[in-house]
């Protein structure tokens, strides 16, 4: 299991900067009150499902930053809290870019600057207060 190496961002559904979305299992078979994206780092993601998911499971998930084409990524279900059908997930991600992709290098990038940015912002917003 990894640890948190990169700070994360807290999704909020309404903000479109970062969009997210299970692919597989085959999304028909996942409402959008299934699937709730907590958080997103460089390196996983939380999520909050009424679908019970079992650790180690693979997810294809989708990401995309400011509107640009989706890049899928797959990520391994890393830990699980919560009972009933009120579950809590973390996931990372199994895999990165392939060296010269290019695409996929450009979009994680984007992806990072992002979190960065809104993490620090936010940082900054709280030490204010």
């Amino acid at each position: 299991m990894k640890g948190r190496e990169q700070p994360r961002l807290r999704l909020d559904n309404q903000d479109a900067t970062i969009s997210a979305r299970i692919v597989w299992p085959n999304e028909r078979d996942l409402t959008i009150e299934e699937i709730l994206f907590i958080d997103i780092s460089r390196s996983g993601f939380g999520l909050q499902s009424q679908k019970e998911f079992s650790v180690g499971e693979l997810l294809k998930f989708e990401v995309s930053v400011k509107g640009g084409a989706p890049l899928q990524l797959v990520a391994v279900i890393c830990n699980c809290r919560g009972k009933g059908n009120h579950f809590r997930y973390g996931a990372y991600f199994e895999y990165d870019a392939e060296p010269g992709d290019e695409y996929a290098e450009s979009v994680l990038a984007q992806l990072e600057q992002e979190i960065t940015q809104k993490v620090n912002l936010e940082g900054e917003a709280q030490s204010r207060v």
